[in-house]
Order: structure tokens, then sequence, then C-alpha cells
């Protein structure tokens, strides 16, 4: 009976978790809704010194791939300025499913008329999956650093 119940336990615990998956994310491959908070954040450089950067005209671009393919309904374009504390975001709130991912291109403009700067990052719907931690919603804080040299 106990040799029972212990291949009982593995059939369950394999059944649990989807093939090629760590374990960590959602086994049912359902989509959930992903509130993603993209927060640039600027500092400027002094030899070993780094700073927060106010005043800093910050660009976001995001948006919905599914398949790898841009979804043209869910391009979303802001932009402000970084505050005292050298940062500035903006919330994307967006059902995903497992194909989807969820990217921002954001681009700085230094005062002073300093270089272009740009950076993309996404959130897949493993990484929504695992903040989520079996909810239906998902709240994640995604850091876009930028170091510009003030010297």
């Amino acid at each position: 009976m106990r040799w029972k119940m212990a291949v009982l336990v593995v059939a369950l615990a394999s059944a649990a978790v989807m093939p090629g998956t760590t374990g960590c994310q959602v086994a049912t491959g359902e989509s959930l809704i992903a509130h993603v908070t993209w927060e640039a954040e600027v500092r400027a450089e002094y030899g070993s010194e780094y700073e927060p950067l106010a005043d800093v005209t910050v660009r976001f671009e995001y948006y919905r791939e599914t398949g790898g393919v841009r979804v043209p309904s869910t391009y979303v374009s802001v932009h402000g300025n970084t505050g005292a504390n050298g940062k500035a975001s903006v919330t994307q709130n967006e059902r995903i499913g497992t194909s989807d991912v969820l990217c921002v291109r954001c681009t700085i403009t230094p005062a002073g008329g300093g270089a272009l700067m740009e950076k993309t990052e996404v959130v897949t719907h493993a990484g929504a999956a695992l903040a989520a931690q079996n909810q239906s919603d998902a709240y994640l804080t995604v850091p876009v650093r930028f170091v510009v040299n003030a010297g």
C-alpha cells in the first residue's frame, strides 16, 4: 500500500508542473493581468559617486507582443521628467497569455544636449506568473537604469 501512495504522490507532483518549466511558473498556462511599473532611474556619475539626476526627459514606449509580433492596439508612448529622486515611472496594465511578452523602450535625453540613451526591458508571462504567486494579477516594478557621465 505504501508504494501505491508513493506512486500517486509522484504522479500528482509531475502533473502539476508543465514540461520544460521550473515548477515556479503557473502550471495551468492561463492568462493573467500584469500590472508592470516601468521605472526609469537616472544617475549622474561623479568619479566614484552616483547622484540622482532631476529634470531629465524620459520617454516610455510600451506595448504587448504576441508570438513575437507587436500588437498595435497596445502601443502607448508617454514622456515626462525625472523628479528630485532621479526617477520617472509609468504603469502598464495588460492581460497576457503564455505567448505574450510586455515590452518597454525607455529613452532619455540628458540636460545640456547630452547624447540620447535608450534601453529596452521585457516581462514574460512566466516572469509575471512568478510574481503573481498563484493569483490572477501580477504586480511588478521593473527598473530601467541609466548612468550619465557628469564630468
